[in-house]
């Protein structure tokens, strides 16, 4: 099994996507019709973020993403305008149409909620794999956000949408502090998971594209980092070691997670130069 820059734990994009109709997901300048979609879409809600310090609310709002009380008045009104329009048979009154999409609302979290703790609790061994059998490579070293404060403004929830929750720290010194970071779309963070050891992660970052891969880092530029991991040369041949089982593959290697001294990492492809050493 391969995963690239995989959302285990999901993104603060998500629900920026959902609240404003933009985000480092799909089209980047605001748009209506990508927010209402967005609204209506489950798999959306299934990318909720889901790791400690994603979510910092005020007074009593839950920090839960998975709780319909965390969320602005307006996502549930969107809904109830959609059932309104699209519904089969849809309630007269506004009132009535409320609760309906409340109802619905508080249905998809249940299952997005349902559906990230089956992530969290799958156990290798049940599906007849371990650890190296897995190669989980995750984005670093890109400006990311990794934090969304939620304020009470008259006891509703308002996301506030900060460019300081956005960071980078790869480079910090301070194991502590590097964790802050990501692909730009999903934060380092978003990308671990439960089953995959820490010191199995193999980390790459922008600078990893090559030389005469001009056109993908032109466009890493437009599209991001997290939309060109896919184009890299190196996780092409890092997928290639890895499946071949070709652990002296000329022209690879890569970055150890934050936190995992050298004589712990243990990528599952035996042998990977460290290029934190190179």
């Amino acid at each position: 099994m391969i995963t690239v820059a995989t959302p285990f734990r999901g993104s603060l994009e998500a629900p920026i996507k959902a609240v404003t109709g933009t985000a480092d997901i799909g089209e980047v300048d605001p748009n209506p019709r990508d927010r209402f979609a967005a609204r209506l879409t489950p798999a959306l809600y299934h990318l909720l973020p889901d790791f400690d310090g994603a979510v910092d609310a005020e007074g009593e709002i839950p920090s839960d993403l998975f709780d319909a009380a965390a969320w602005q008045p307006s996502v549930v009104g969107s809904i109830a305008d959609a059932i309104q329009v699209y519904g089969r048979a849809p309630a007269s009154t506004r009132a009535a149409r409320l609760k309906d999409a409340e109802e619905l609302f508080g249905r998809m979290l249940v299952e997005a909620r349902e559906f990230r703790d089956k992530i969290e609790s799958l156990d290798l061994a049940d599906c007849g794999m371990t650890p190296d059998g897995w190669l989980c490579v995750v984005g670093v070293d890109e400006t990311t956000r990794i934090r969304l404060p939620i304020w009470s403004e008259r006891g509703k929830p308002v996301f506030n949408l900060r460019s300081v929750d956005r960071a980078n720290d790869w480079s910090d010194p301070d194991d502590a502090k590097r964790i802050r970071t990501g692909d730009g779309t999903v934060p380092f963070a978003g990308a671990l998971c439960g089953f995959m050891p820490l010191e199995k992660i193999v980390c790459v970052r922008p600078r990893d594209f090559g030389y005469w891969e001009i056109k993908d880092r032109v466009l890493r530029r437009a599209a991001g980092f997290h939309a060109m991991l896919p184009t890299m040369n190196l996780i092409h041949r890092l997928a290639a070691a890895f499946l071949l089982n070709e652990p002296k593959r000329k022209g690879i290697g890569g970055w150890r997670p934050p936190g995992i001294p050298p004589d712990k990492w243990s990528p599952p492809i035996e042998g990977l130069t460290d290029r934190a050493l190179a």
